[in-house]
């Protein structure tokens, strides 16, 4: 299994333990191999979210297989219903929570 990331710069950068943070994860590559039918395999992202309860953040997926690929990438224009698209990227709506981080829960 190999896993990559690609960085992009902030808009706003922020101070976290004493350090500026300019950069940002923007996309992370999953690749390891074939996986044959009827198995899954599945890896977790752990991330600092921002306490904006309410905010929806869409999380576009690409997935990349031997025969195709799905591009769960489309994001809703306001007043949009997201499943109305015939590809829509997961949803991740933030809750809130103790300490300055948020915490979400995703929907697909």
């Amino acid at each position: 299994m190999k896993i990559e990331t690609v960085e992009r710069p902030l808009k706003t950068p922020y101070k976290s333990h004493g350090k500026m943070i300019t950069e940002t994860v923007a996309e992370v590559i999953w690749s390891g191999g074939s996986l044959p039918d009827g198995l899954m395999d599945e890896f977790s992202i752990s991330a600092k979210l921002p306490n904006r309860p309410g905010e929806v953040v869409p999380i576009p997926v690409i997935q990349e297989c031997e025969k195709g690929m799905h591009r769960w990438i489309q994001v809703a224009q306001p007043g949009e219903d997201p499943k109305s698209l015939p590809e829509p990227a997961p949803l991740l709506k933030l809750t809130g929570g103790g300490g300055g981080q948020g915490h979400g829960h995703g929907t697909r």
